[in-house]
């Protein structure tokens, strides 16, 4: 498999990379639909801890969506309406964070702080911090790692003990002359602060729905794995507040010198990441193609451009000609009655990067299940408010793929692997 130049801006979430086109060929795929009916939710058996091995000499470390942990989920319409309402929410608060970003010159630097406002806050996995199992939320879009700590002013539930740094034998607090709290305002778009604790650097990260944790920064030893990581700089949260779950805190995979792979770029070099309902991924685009039908976009920024669904729908609609319509769901607005089918042809959709670099879509990324029983099955695509805003791909159209980033030669790649539910 072969890598391609990335521009990129963040790690995994945000991939500022313009590519070429995107196209839905003429190839067909086949989709079952009785294998997707939602028997994806597992017991929650299986969520605390999370598996890790060694292999070929990577470290793997096994991750999975809290919505299989939890069990069986009741009112699942009631469950999808809330994702899909919170989504659009997090969307808007991309594309006007973006706005910002594009106003000024495109090379500096972007301050994220958020990840709860993209969706990528529902994958976990466990590492050791300071001797002790802990397990974290991965979140592509931030990059400060926390934990909730004692003593806690303010914490959530959570299954596990609270980490305690005064019996961890490696763990040290950093003081506000220090260069990781210098970082912090990149990282957190907050700077550190000595407050009523000097000189002990305090850290304030928030998200884009509310949620946030406060604390002080420090440093301890971490394991992925089987591999160690010294003096690896993440915040002990005092006052945490927001939808965290159960999780013991929150796992940055950012690009500042605060996250986790900055942290281990020496150690690893090369990071990728494959998940069944896999992490968000930001793209620029400039040409949406379906059917082999091409239609370029107005581009008002050259750094940036973007599909707009709603001057195409009816194309997307003739692409998947045959299948009787449904009606909309929240923000899906191109649903179909596929109860009758147990499989459906479905075009292919390929995404092209600059350097020949593609990723091909999953069939099983393309369509959002709202009854269980295939009656109302949406294109998994939702229309953009404005046509200069930046298209998104979404977590279905990364499903089975792997998506494996070089940091050291700032390129991306993407590889088949299919993934389970067990």
């Amino acid at each position: 498999m072969a890598l391609w130049p990335s521009m990129a801006v963040l790690l995994i979430l945000l991939v500022l990379s313009c590519i070429g086109e995107v196209s839905s060929l003429g190839e067909k795929g086949v989709l079952s639909l009785r294998k997707l009916q939602w028997a994806q939710t597992g017991d929650g058996r299986s969520c605390f801890s999370q598996k890790s091995r060694t292999q070929n000499g990577a470290t793997i470390l096994e991750m999975k969506h809290q919505d299989y942990c939890s069990g069986p989920i009741r009112d699942w319409e009631r469950k999808l309406q809330k994702l899909l309402i919170a989504d659009d929410v997090r969307v808007r608060s991309i594309q006007s964070q973006f706005k910002n970003v594009v106003s000024t010159q495109v090379e500096t630097q972007i301050p994220i702080s958020s990840g709860v406002r993209v969706q990528t806050l529902n994958y976990i996995v466990t590492v050791a911090l300071g001797g002790r199992n802990l397990t974290m939320i991965v979140d592509t879009g931030s990059d400060l790692a926390w934990v909730q700590c004692q003593p806690c002013k303010l914490c959530y539930s959570q299954p596990e003990p609270l980490f305690n740094p005064l019996i961890s034998p490696s763990y040290q607090s950093l003081q506000c002359n220090s260069q990781a709290c210098h970082t912090l305002q990149f990282a957190t778009g907050n700077s550190g602060s000595c407050g009523n604790n000097a000189p002990t650097c305090n850290y304030v990260v928030t998200y884009g729905d509310g949620s946030y944790s406060h604390g002080e920064l420090g440093s301890d030893h971490l394991v992925l794995g089987t591999t160690p990581v010294e003096n690896f700089v993440f915040g002990c949260g005092r006052n945490n507040k927001g939808l965290f779950g159960a999780a013991s805190g929150l796992m940055g995979l950012g690009r500042s010198d605060l996250s986790l792979i900055s942290q281990t770029s020496n150690v690893f070099g090369e990071f990728s990441h494959t998940a069944c309902l896999i992490l968000m991924l930001q793209l620029l685009l400039s040409k949406f193609w379906d059917g082999g039908n091409s239609y370029r976009l107005r581009n008002r920024n050259h750094k940036a451009t973007s599909i707009y669904l709603h001057g195409h729908q009816d194309r997307v609609l003739e692409t998947v000609l045959g299948y009787p319509p449904a009606p909309s769901f929240s923000i899906l607005d191109t649903c179909f009655n596929l109860s009758a089918y147990a499989e459906v042809n479905i075009p292919t959709l390929k995404l092209w990067f600059e350097g020949d670099g593609q990723m091909s879509v999953d069939v099983s990324g393309m369509f959002y299940f709202v009854k269980r029983d295939a009656s109302q099955v949406c294109l998994a695509l939702a229309s953009l408010a404005y046509e200069d805003e930046i298209g998104i791909i979404g977590n279905y159209q990364q499903r089975n793929t792997r998506v494996i980033y070089d940091t050291q030669q700032m390129k991306v790649g993407f590889a088949r692997e299919m993934c389970s539910f067990s």
